[in-house]
């Protein structure tokens, strides 16, 4: 799955709006109160995904290894 490249980060004017890396938008998170919660939590969850993979595979791994 392609995505767009990171890291990504919020824009606030006339935002929040999620951007890539080289400034393309992503998302536009206005119009709720939470919205700038909403914004952190994509970018937070973004920016982490290859950490995550990571640790899904090492989980992975260690499961497997338990499991005979």
């Amino acid at each position: 799955m392609e995505t767009t490249s990171r890291p990504w980060h919020i824009g606030m004017r006339p935002g929040p709006i999620i951007y890539g890396a080289l400034g393309e938008q992503i998302a536009d998170c206005r119009g709720l109160d939470e919205s700038r919660g909403n914004a952190l939590l994509i970018v937070r969850a973004a920016n982490a995904r290859q950490t995550l993979i990571e640790a899904l595979e090492i989980a992975q791994a260690t499961i497997a290894r338990l499991d005979p």
